[in-house]
């Protein structure tokens, strides 16, 4: 399986992750059962392009995370509502890699000096076709900066990859809650639960539909189970879920 590692030369996060890869003396090759190639691109990772990128099973994009708390965090990229303004199509998720994501979040937990969360679904890029991940540290110019925080990424990654040994038949989508998606990142660690699309409640239009049956096609593999924060959706909301959900075949799971 083939892994690009891609980092933006305009994102301070980014090059303090691909200074530490290149000080851990990782720059490609082999590890574990992955070929690893690393990328650097010169516009903000979430405007990426297919043509941008090598050929590759999966990519891992390297970011800074700008939200409201200092923390480590994983998620799937896509835009589940009617605007794009971070890269990416409106209405389009990208794909998912829960297996590889799974593996990311259990290694990020071990000894970290910050919080590990899954984050919502959401920025681009959604069209390169193959499945992605955004590792992000933020949220300051100190995190993004700190060469600890960047060793931990790096380390984690490594540890990820030579450890690699998902749970099977645990894939899953989640829908509900808000965006800082606590509750599913403890259900994953907890209950072997391996994390794709996370749809938070915002996102979620009663009667809409699309949005369930691709947060269920738009991963590698496919779920086949869907985690649903219970009271964090209203009713309607609930009901659009679990009938899209249950017309795909996928076992519900309530929180």
């Amino acid at each position: 399986m083939k892994i690009s590692l891609v980092f933006s030369k305009t994102d301070p996060a980014s090059r303090s992750m691909r200074g530490a890869l290149a000080e851990s003396g990782l720059n490609g090759g082999v590890l574990g059962g992955f070929t690893l190639e690393v990328v650097e691109l010169d516009r903000e990772l979430v405007y990426a392009q297919a043509e941008d990128l090598p050929e590759a099973d999966c990519y891992v994009f390297l970011s800074r995370h700008v939200g409201n708390r200092s923390c480590f965090t994983l998620h799937s990229t896509g835009n589940p509502g009617d605007e794009a303004k971070l890269g990416g199509s409106p209405r389009t998720l990208g794909v998912a890699a829960p297996l590889l994501s799974h593996a990311l979040l259990k290694a990020l937990t071990h000894s970290s000096p910050l919080p590990v969360v899954y984050e919502a679904t959401h920025h681009g890029p959604t069209d390169i076709g193959r499945p992605c991940i955004f590792t992000e540290i933020g949220v300051s110019q100190a995190d993004w900066t700190s060469a600890d925080y960047a060793r931990h990424v790096v380390r984690s990654l490594m540890r990820a990859l030579t450890e690699y040994d998902p749970p099977t038949g645990r894939a899953a989508c989640c829908f509900g809650g808000p965006h800082y998606a606590s509750r599913f990142t403890e259900y994953a660690l907890t209950q072997g639960y391996c994390v794709g699309h996370i749809i938070s409640k915002h996102a979620i239009r009663p009667g809409d539909t699309w949005l369930v049956e691709a947060a269920v096609r738009r991963s590698e593999p496919q779920p086949t189970y869907a985690l649903i924060d219970w009271d964090g959706l209203r009713g309607e909301q609930r009901r659009t879920v679990i009938e899209g959900v249950e017309a795909l075949g996928l076992s519900v799971v309530k929180l």
